[in-house]
């Protein structure tokens, strides 16, 4: 609700109180700050109307962290019922415990991490081949292993995203090594050139009368 003062309009009631303010005289402040304001307020008054304060608690319970219970590790939850599939049910249970207890299986850590390799090769490629002319394009098999990584629930939207973060940098250290080995061949180049012109351009020195003349007299 807005009030309305000689022309002025406001939903927090005019304030009166007293401040102090330091200033800093340094341009660049680490340790401290560059302003420093002490101020009391005695009062505060704000004047809202019956749809504004119900608006303001949609907001805040919009931004409130949620109680709803999640399952554990969605990305192993069978998407079946459990009538009728107990045993994929329990091995999702083993499979929590196991996360939780950060204990996993030989036969799940290589699934995993053969996982990973497979889709940080083929996600580098699939989004750097045009920039990068050593990177082969996928083929439609390599494009169909993709998705399916992609599609699989065992697989978390973040470790994608991770995986994704690391076949960037790699990418990357790749494109630097690139442009690190064209800067030496160009060098080589120049500095053979400049080699074979200084070999081309010596002139050896004529020999002496006197030295001709030994040499005939031997």
């Amino acid at each position: 609700m807005l009030k309305v003062t000689e022309k002025a309009e406001y939903v927090l009631s005019p304030l009166s109180f007293q401040a102090k303010l330091r200033q800093s005289d340094l341009d660049h402040c680490v340790s401290f700050p560059k302003y420093l304001v002490h101020s009391k307020l005695s009062s505060l008054s704000i004047s809202l109307s019956r749809s504004q304060l119900e608006l303001g608690q949609r907001l805040a319970l919009a931004v409130a962290p949620s109680t709803e219970i999640r399952p554990l590790f969605p990305e192993y939850r069978p998407s079946d019922p459990i009538a009728g599939n107990a045993k994929r049910w329990w091995r999702y249970a083993v499979r929590c415990i196991g996360r939780l207890n950060r204990h996993r299986s030989w036969i799940e850590f290589m699934a995993a991490f053969r996982k990973r390799k497979s889709y940080v090769e083929l996600y580098k490629r699939h989004a750097h081949a045009k920039n990068a002319p050593w990177l082969a394009t996928l083929s439609s098999s390599e494009r169909d292993a993709l998705e399916e990584i992609e599609s699989d629930r065992s697989v978390s939207v973040s470790g994608l995203m991770h995986w994704r973060t690391i076949a960037d940098a790699q990418a990357g250290k790749e494109r630097e090594k690139a442009r690190s080995k064209r800067k030496e061949s160009a060098g080589a180049m120049a500095g053979g050139g400049s080699g074979n012109h200084g070999q081309h351009g010596v002139v050896t020195p004529a020999k002496s009368k006197s030295s001709i003349k030994s040499s005939f007299a031997s």
